[in-house]
């Protein structure tokens, strides 16, 4: 059990006085940068005798050449050690290739989350089409890696468009679930011309249709709550869903390609060339309300004040 549930549960049981527990939590502080994190290297198998390891952690494929094997998870820095075979675990992607991550993708702390956050109070917050609010933690242009505040709250008006919901990214992703609850799914898209399924691509604010049929197939559906993290690669396929009234996560974009544009799967029966999708001005009132009642509760939770 992480040393901060452990103070919190000692808290809620009255196991330990207040003067006891600011001091366990000064030295959690002190220390979480320095507590190096655990994953275990998953061997997967699926059932045509392929696949390779995944960290535990947060199901990163580590690779199945010998030659590349990483000591760490390039996605949430645990340090992985093997641990048997798990046959038909989970789907395994085959002929993946991903790269180690660089330290500017180091993840940020509760602590530091919590001073940036209040550092960057007064600053634009944006609304996803897909019905999430966005706070850019970092000071790099809007589309370049860095880490972002995400936050569903059921205060906020539904996604524009769902049927437009499975997407890539020009970056890889991390996300730490902080708040609440997500579901995660991820997709195998095919071209088909048989397909049910256009392929778009996300350019200057608008979704543009290539004309171009695809299939979409459901790869795994992953649930995490608050504590947990996942990861996407670059140009995969997901999309993801609030399963809780308040669910905020801290989303890292990891070396961005900004001369690719993502793509967006839409219907088939689907006829406009052009669609304006993308304007994310919102009610900075009703934005900053709901990023502080995140804020209150993150917290609540991690720093126990």
């Amino acid at each position: 059990m992480q040393l901060q549930r452990w103070a919190y549960f000692c808290w809620r049981k009255n196991y330990t006085d207040y003067n006891t527990l600011i001091g366990m939590v000064i030295k959690m502080k002190n220390r979480e940068d320095l507590e190096e994190k655990v994953a275990y290297r998953l061997h997967v198998v699926n059932d045509q005798g392929g696949g390779g390891p995944y960290c535990s952690d947060c199901n990163f494929w580590l690779g199945s050449d010998p030659g590349k094997s990483f000591d760490k998870c390039p996605a949430c820095d645990c340090k992985v050690i093997d641990e048997g075979v798990y046959p038909n675990r989970i789907d395994v992607k085959e002929n993946a290739t991903y790269t180690n991550v660089k330290d500017k993708n180091k993840k940020m702390s509760i602590t530091q989350l919590v001073e940036t956050i209040e550092a960057n109070r007064g600053s634009e917050i944006r609304m996803h089409p897909y019905g999430f609010l966005q706070l850019s933690l970092g000071e790099g242009a809007w589309r370049d890696s860095g880490d972002r505040l995400h936050a569903w709250s059921d205060e906020l008006p539904q996604m524009k468009r769902p049927e437009f919901q499975v997407h890539d990214h020009i970056y890889g992703v991390r996300s730490r679930i902080l708040l609440g609850a997500l579901r995660d799914t991820q997709y195998i898209v095919e071209e088909n011309v048989q397909g049910k399924y256009l392929l778009f691509s996300a350019r200057g604010g608008n979704l543009l249709n290539t004309k171009l049929k695809v299939s979409c197939t459901k790869r795994r559906v992953s649930y995490f709550e608050a504590g947990e993290q996942y990861s996407v690669v670059k140009g995969d396929y997901h999309s993801s869903e609030s399963l809780a009234p308040l669910t905020a996560t801290l989303f890292q974009k990891m070396d961005a390609d900004l001369d690719m544009s993502p793509s967006v799967i839409g219907p088939a029966y689907y006829e406009k060339m052009e669609l304006l999708s993308d304007d994310r001005t919102f009610d900075q009132h009703l934005a900053w309300r709901v990023m502080d009642k995140a804020l209150e509760e993150i917290k609540k939770r991690y720093l126990l004040f």
